[in-house]
């Protein structure tokens, strides 16, 4: 009954949002509390079928890309009127702050 009404919320606020002409993913902020408890459940069903492994790997890379972001914040590689390319969002997560220490030990 809940995971129904919750995909029916997210549904709906996926047709709104997507039906304005200045489509902006800060606006999911709301379905936060879906996601959250997706992640749970996810986390809680592979925890029970033994596969803790996968439930620590989830978590460090989740770690690491965290704390990717806040390098690219903290020396300002990241700006509000740029969107990022995919790339940017995947290998460039790894690649840029790997550069950067490399100029900054040269």
């Amino acid at each position: 009954m809940f995971a129904g009404a919750a995909f029916l919320g997210f549904a709906m606020q996926w047709y709104i949002i997507s039906s304005w002409y200045g489509l902006d993913a800060r606006m999911f902020i709301v379905c936060t509390p879906i996601f959250t408890m997706g992640l749970a459940f996810l986390i809680e069903w592979l925890y029970r079928r033994g596969a803790k492994p996968i439930v620590y790997a989830m978590g460090g890379l989740l770690l690491v890309w965290n704390f990717l972001l806040l390098v690219e914040y903290r020396f300002y590689l990241i700006y509000a009127d740029h969107l990022p390319t995919w790339f940017e969002l995947t290998i460039g997560r790894v690649t840029i702050p790997v550069d950067l220490l490399s100029h900054l030990l040269k």
